[in-house]
């Protein structure tokens, strides 16, 4: 009798499947199974039905947990941001430009009359030329003022707000030092 290697366990000398007789004709039952004429029976049974959860991977239940958890957020900040904007008043503000001169009506009352917000509109509108056509050339009428009162200094190849301030800064501080 040979032994195997990692088990106690010894070979039997026959076979389960010799002591049947394989020659014995079989008669198919529907309800019962196989039976062979000798008597014994051989049961078959479908099994359960497997449903979708159990035959997916562990990777796509993992993929599908997500989803749907993503699924819910997005529901719940959907409806937490349609509650904070409903309870905002819309405003809209109508731009009309007729032979040059720009007219502004707004559903609003309430307008911004700090000093800091009139500095800034004044900025804003001082860096617009007015005269270009937005629909032709954007730029010119969002940009063309303060482009025609900063003209690009000598030695710079590009100029822009920010080189502006740190100019202005340089001077401060030379001032202040006393250089």
């Amino acid at each position: 009798m040979p032994r195997y290697k990692r088990t106690e366990f010894d070979e039997e000398e026959t076979s389960s499947m010799a002591s049947m007789a394989v020659d014995a004709p079989m008669v198919v039952n529907p309800t019962s199974g196989f039976s062979r004429t000798d008597g014994t029976q051989v049961r078959y049974s479908p099994g359960r039905k497997r449903n979708f959860w159990e035959r997916a991977s562990p990777m796509e239940k993992f993929l599908m947990v997500l989803a749907l958890i993503l699924l819910l957020l997005v529901v719940i900040l959907s409806a937490v941001l349609n509650s904070y904007s409903g309870s905002q008043p819309v405003k809209v503000v109508h731009i009309s430009s007729t032979n040059g001169s720009t007219s502004v009506q707004t559903n609003a009352t309430e307008y911004c009359v700090t000093s800091a917000c009139v500095t800034v509109a004044a900025a804003i509108l001082n860096a617009m030329d007015q005269s270009a056509d937005p629909c032709q050339d954007f730029y010119q009428y969002s940009c063309g003022g303060w482009v025609r009162s900063n003209p690009l200094p000598d030695g710079k190849s590009i100029w822009g707000t920010f080189g502006k301030l740190w100019q202005e800064n340089q001077i401060v501080m030379k001032n202040v030092l006393g250089l």
